[in-house]
């Protein structure tokens, strides 16, 4: 019977073996504490200490420099295959050494109850045209385990509801409002599975199938990563501290993520960082659109009239990629920064001034770095509007995984003649998951929200916010003050009825326009493996490892010959205590990373112990068999591969797998 797999949530680092070390290194550590503390407040009371209590620790010295010198002869320079698969954006559909998109298996079970969620989310075409495309089944009923053994992997979105690349083979878009590459779990193993088949790659894994090796494979994700941002932050920072910290070589994917993250978040923080100054010209209110300008004419109504933007306006303005426009909104409008046309009096003959335009200075705050860029670099000659806001978010059916996915709340608009508007918010739990009746296990249908015109979102702000763990964090814009009708009566019309002859009025929408003059600027193939050593991959054990055989041999000493050597150990201390410090820093570290480990939080496990597992190809088997895989609504993800021969992976096993 072939060996199943299975992906679980654990905290790494939690272990007996592990624990019995630490247990041995602790009292090592209160030794050396207490001797330091005397020492650093005089050598005479160190050595008045030593004397007085050294001879009933012999035994214990010596226990502990056998552990310790155990510990480390077992696990220095242990070698294994490091992996990090961190969103940058370039990534493409993964593929094997033939050049086929890798595949991984679905459930049946599972692909049922995503076909009912779709149903009950009006969603049922769109399943249809998944299993179609991918199976030539129209009817998801139909579909077996055998037509969901090799589920090619590749974009998560159908094609249809792709914004950025739509026709690319990248998979990594930008999403959200913080404009993060987003890749799901699927796409972080399928990844992996590719990069140990990568030609170009020369520190890939290379061992022959007469080779048992074994992996540990970890996800971390977290969906609806706006209002999560604060875990996210703090797992990223967690995979950091506990993989050797900012000296750490192997983590430097999840360190440039930690990165960006803080400079998003340092924006939200100060949301001034995201401030352009811009000239507008031919500031004016507009009534209607294009096509009202025959019956503004009619009615005898110019279509312009005098109007300026004014604090919290919410606009948009520049377009960006893919026809998407730049948003964001007035974060200072002061009446002196307004220029009002002064005509030509000297003119022959003179022209009087135009009271309906003004040149006009404002500040807008973009309402995220994207957009921010766009008002930065792009809207010299572009058009500002104002419009209303809104949030929103769109559900797909993933491509990879048939799972019904949510996105993320973005900030969102409409401008005033697409008004009245209707949209459909499907309903989840608070981590963006669709929720499904306790009593019947039905997915309720989506909530309707309407938009209309006479009660239009027209002034926003985005405040500073602070980011913490454990806390849901609102990076959007937020309404302030009541709606604003945006409709204006230009005149009536007489209409016929059941009812008889009424008066009606005739309607349009009013907006302001201004184009932008001037924007003034402020001044001034992934992934690939790496070889490591268990001292490369934790770092603090460098600086551990690298003076513990003193530390030990000290011990000794003094074990043996406790009266002899206690004046070698003052002189010992005071020579060198500021080494002891950090000898000890690092102790402590390794001490608190095995005793606290890698919370579970967010990260799923897979461990493939090195038992009949045959070579590369075994283990790519193995990766894309497992059960139970990280669910595809994680839409934020990395991953960590290490992978050895049985020895290494054995004992990489017993140091960090409970």
């Amino acid at each position: 019977m072939a060996t199943e797999y299975k992906w679980e949530q654990k905290t790494l680092g939690q272990n007996k073996k592990i624990q019995e070390v630490v247990a041995s290194a602790a009292k090592a550590s209160e030794l050396m504490n207490a001797n330091m503390a005397l020492a650093k407040g005089g050598i005479q009371a160190a050595q008045l200490f030593l004397t007085t209590v050294m001879s009933p620790k012999v035994i214990i010295l010596n226990t502990i420099a056998d552990a310790i010198d155990s510990f480390v002869e077992d696990f220095l320079g242990t070698g294994f295959y490091i992996l990090e698969v961190v969103p940058e954006g370039s990534e493409t559909i993964p593929k094997s050494a033939d050049g086929n998109p890798i595949a991984l298996a679905l459930a049946p079970a599972a692909v049922a109850a995503n076909y009912a969620a779709a149903l009950s989310l009006g969603m049922g075409t769109e399943f249809k045209e998944w299993t179609t495309a991918y199976f030539g089944k129209e009817d998801p009923n139909e579909l077996t385990a055998g037509d969901l053994k090799e589920v090619p992997q590749g974009n998560s979105k159908p094609l249809a509801k792709r914004v950025n690349d739509a026709n690319s083979d990248r998979i990594a878009p930008a999403q959200g409002s913080f404009g993060f590459p987003a890749m799901t779990p699927s796409q972080v193993i399928s990844t992996m599975i590719a990069a140990i088949d990568d030609p170009l790659d020369d520190q890939r894994p290379t061992f022959s199938e007469n080779v048992e090796v074994g992996a540990i494979v970890m996800v971390m994700g977290f969906s609806n990563l706006e209002t999560n941002i604060g875990d996210f932050r703090a797992t990223i920072q967690a995979m950091v501290d506990f993989f050797g910290g900012e000296q750490g070589m192997f983590t430097e994917g999840m360190k440039k993520m930690a990165n960006i993250v803080e400079a998003a978040l340092g924006q939200h923080e100060d949301p001034t960082k995201h401030d352009v100054v811009v000239t507008l010209k031919n500031v004016s209110g507009v009534l209607g659109t294009d096509e009202d300008r025959e019956l503004l004419a009619k009615m005898g109504v110019p279509q312009n009239f005098p109007a300026n933007f004014t604090l919290n306006d919410f606009v948009v303005g520049p377009r960006l990629k893919f026809g998407a426009r730049a948003i964001g909104y007035i974060s200072k409008a002061d009446e002196d920064d307004i220029t009002e046309d002064e005509g030509k009096p000297n003119s022959v003959p003179p022209i009087p001034p135009n009271k309906t335009y003004v040149n006009q200075k404002v500040t807008i705050r973009g309402a995220t770095e994207d957009d921010y860029l766009a008002w930065k670099n792009l809207s010299s000659g572009a058009t500002i509007q104002r419009a209303h806001f809104y949030k929103s978010r769109e559900a797909h059916v993933d491509q990879n995984t048939s799972e019904i996915v949510v996105g993320e709340y973005s900030n969102d608009y409409n401008l005033f003649d697409e008004l009245p508007f209707i949209w459909r918010d499907p309903v989840t739990d608070d981590d963006g998951k669709i929720k499904k009746d306790k009593k019947t296990g039905k997915t309720p249908p989506p909530t309707l929200k309407h938009y209309v015109a006479g009660e239009a979102v027209t002034k926003v702000e985005r405040a500073s916010k602070e980011v913490k763990e454990g806390e849901k964090f609102d990076p959007f814009l937020s309404p302030v003050g009541s709606p604003e009708n945006v409709l204006e009566v230009i005149g009536q019309t007489e209409e016929v009825s059941q009812m008889g002859r009424a008066m009606v009025d005739i309607t349009v929408t009013k907006d302001i326009f201004g184009t932008v003059f001037e924007q003034q600027k402020p001044e001034a193939p992934h992934p690939n493996f790496k070889n490591a050593t268990l001292e490369d991959l934790i770092g603090d054990f460098k600086t551990f490892f690298g003076a513990i055989q003193t530390f030990t041999d000290k011990l000794r000493n003094i074990a043996k010959d406790t009266s002899g050597e206690i004046d070698s150990m003052v002189k010992f201390l005071g020579e060198a205590i500021e080494r002891l410090d950090k000898i000890n820093e690092s102790l402590q570290k390794v001490l608190k990373l095995f005793t606290i480990g890698l919370p579970d939080a967010g990260v799923y496990l897979l461990v493939i112990p090195p038992d009949g597992v045959a070579g590369v190809e075994g283990l790519k088997e193995a990766i894309s068999g497992a059960k139970n895989q990280p669910p595809g609504t994680l839409s934020h993800s990395v991953g960590f591969l290490m992978i050895g021969d049985k020895t290494s992976t054995g004992i990489l096993t017993d140091l960090l797998v409970p």
